[in-house]
């Protein structure tokens, strides 16, 4: 086969998750694939990134950035068909949502990582919200099959488009492999200021992360337990970030909460592995690939029980009801406190982290190419 990837939406460093699924997908593709061809279709920011590469991928340029999300969403639906048909290509895999309309027989996967745009839709502006949702629904239409992180969103897609059970195929996510580079990383954490003892979470500041809910535990854990511990939370700053920076304020932790904004990889990894433990208090989510990558680099870790985070958790973490923040406090001061289940956290969680891979995912993908080459054009 001459496949094609759709990568248009990967802005580099602004886009979180979907990122890392796109490097970690190609990494693993070029490490078990060498038969088939692989063209990256890129937009301008990312061509550049990927590196070197097998004789089997190439990347494609397409004349659009991913920062014009007008332009690039134009592009992606009238003119790359026409580009992957210039090159040949069997199979073209959307891994974002999104896919342009079904044309001239190419087989067509796309990757739904979660239907975030229906479950809190006022994260979104309006137009945006429309859009997505109507370009989504279409794509998952048209697709011969449907990739998704996990169970919960395949059954999430059963419930919200009437998706049958065998188009849709799993292929979890793996931890991302963060180098470690001490020099790298030493300026940027001095730059932050960060304390020695600290719990860790890893959210942009959208409200379905339950930033809200992790601030009240937090405040209640210092006042109830007396732990030194100060709150550090990396990601991208949204929209609604100015309501938890005065959340804060409110409860008069101003001292004790770091914002870090975006870090690059080394840092992260010297964050991670600097935690006392790691929380990941979200609503909803598609995977809840930080889970994995805190039990990875043998960091405790306390997990919201909502969606699919107890499939990706499995029995390496305490899962707690994200919408208690007593329970979060709860479970967050075991994690500090109680040696026995911190020693019994860090083994449990590398163990499990240890069967998700690259390598694993890309197979199951892999597997997904061939029964959209062998079951035809997809049912409406």
């Amino acid at each position: 086969m001459r496949i094609g990837l759709n990568t248009l939406y990967l802005a580099p460093g602004r886009v979180g998750g979907v990122e890392t699924y796109a490097r970690g997908l190609v990494r693993g593709l070029a490490r078990i694939d060498p038969r088939n061809e692989y063209v990256l279709f890129a937009n301008r920011e990312n061509a550049p990134t990927w590196g070197a590469l097998p004789a089997n991928f190439a990347v494609h340029e397409c004349p659009v950035r991913a920062a014009s999300k007008v332009h690039r969403t134009l592009y992606e639906q009238l003119r790359l068909n026409a580009a992957a048909r210039r090159l040949g290509i069997d199979l073209l895999h959307s891994l974002c949502h999104v896919a342009p309309p079904r044309r001239n027989g190419m087989r067509a996967v796309v990757t739904i990582p979660d239907i975030i745009f229906l479950r809190f839709p006022g994260e979104f502006r309006f137009v945006q919200h429309h859009v997505a949702h109507r370009l989504m629904r279409r794509a998952v239409r048209e697709a011969d099959r449907v990739l998704v992180y996990s169970e919960h969103t395949k059954g999430d897609l059963r419930q919200e488009f009437g998706v049958p059970a065998n188009r849709v195929d799993v292929a979890p996510l793996a931890p991302g492999e963060p180098a470690r580079d001490p020099e790298a990383a030493r300026p940027v954490l001095e730059a932050l200021r960060i304390p020695e003892h600290y719990i860790y979470s890893v959210l942009a500041t959208y409200h379905h992360k339950n930033l809200d809910g992790l601030l009240r535990a937090f405040a209640r854990l210092r006042e109830r337990e007396s732990v030194p511990h100060a709150l550090v939370i990396s990601g991208l700053r949204m929209a609604a970030h100015s309501r938890f920076e005065a959340l804060v304020e409110e409860l008069q932790l101003r001292e004790d909460v770091i914002f870090t904004g975006w870090v690059p990889e080394a840092a992260l990894r010297a964050l991670y592995e600097g935690a006392a433990c790691f929380v990941y208090p979200s609503l909803y989510e598609g995977f809840g690939l930080p889970v994995l990558e805190a039990m990875a680099l043998g960091v405790p870790v306390v997990c919201s029980n909502a969606t699919s985070l107890p499939e990706v958790a499995g029995d390496a973490a305490l899962l707690v009801d994200p919408r208690d923040p007593a329970a979060l406090a709860e479970a967050l001061a075991r994690c500090l406190k109680d040696d026995a289940t911190r020693r019994m956290l860090v083994e449990k969680g590398r163990a499990h982290a240890a069967r998700f891979t690259w390598e694993e995912c890309a197979r199951g993908t892999l597997a997904s190419y061939q029964r959209a080459m062998a079951g035809g054009a997809a049912q409406p």
